[in-house]
């Protein structure tokens, strides 16, 4: 079964805003990995089974990263990995392209997160450390999936939305505009049954295209 798969396709989520457009530099990303660290903490505790996931995309022809590079994510010794080769992640049929899949099984205490957490927020930033892909962490424990994507925000899913309810209600204010209205219906909360016209979600669209 491919986890990233059903539940990006099916399951409810959240998407939080991380960054703030009214930041700058350093301060931009502290705001951003203060908020992705505890939007993190309200979901996972140390004792809580993980699967961690790195997958990275190439072109048929580029050369392949190396396993090794895994290790530096976690405070003990890297456990046996699994790897898949997947179709291209974006477009299934680009068969010029693939994704190469690293999964790893682990306990939440076992990860570096914020170490993960500022690889992520450096990627857009060209600094080092940075991930080498995209990293996605599932609670096996409590069915929940995080993917910090990059500096500007995270998705949380899970297939039980009464699973999502207290982080929603945690962190309802860092939820990214745009998708507002539909989070709130999900839970019949917050912006339900607010009619908006077809002129004033343009607007509302345009405002978030731009962020």
């Amino acid at each position: 079964m491919n986890i990233l798969k059903e539940m990006k396709a099916h399951d409810p989520y959240i998407r939080f805003e991380l960054g703030l457009e009214n930041l700058m530099g350093e301060e931009y990303r502290r705001e951003s990995l203060r908020r992705a660290s505890a939007i993190y903490r309200s979901i996972f505790n140390p004792e809580d089974d993980v699967l961690f996931i790195h997958r990275s995309s190439y072109g048929k022809d580029e050369k392949r990263v190396s396993q090794i590079r895994l290790k530096r994510f976690f405070k003990t010794k890297l456990k046996k990995a699994q790897l898949r080769i997947l179709p291209y992640e974006f477009d299934e049929s680009d068969d010029e392209h693939y994704t190469k899949e690293w999964n790893v099984e682990v306990k939440a205490k076992e990860i570096r997160m914020p170490y993960v957490l500022e690889c992520i927020v450096n990627d857009d930033f060209m600094r080092k450390p940075m991930p080498g892909g995209r990293i996605y962490l599932y609670n096996k424990t409590k069915d929940i999936l995080y993917h910090m994507y990059d500096d500007r925000g995270c998705d949380v899913f899970s297939s039980d939305k009464d699973t999502l309810l207290p982080i929603y209600h945690l962190y309802r204010k860092w939820i990214l505009d745009y998708n507002r209205y539909e989070i709130d219906s999900l839970f019949a909360e917050g912006l339900t049954g607010i009619v908006e016209t077809d002129q004033e979600r343009k607007i509302r669209w345009e405002f978030n295209e731009k962020k």
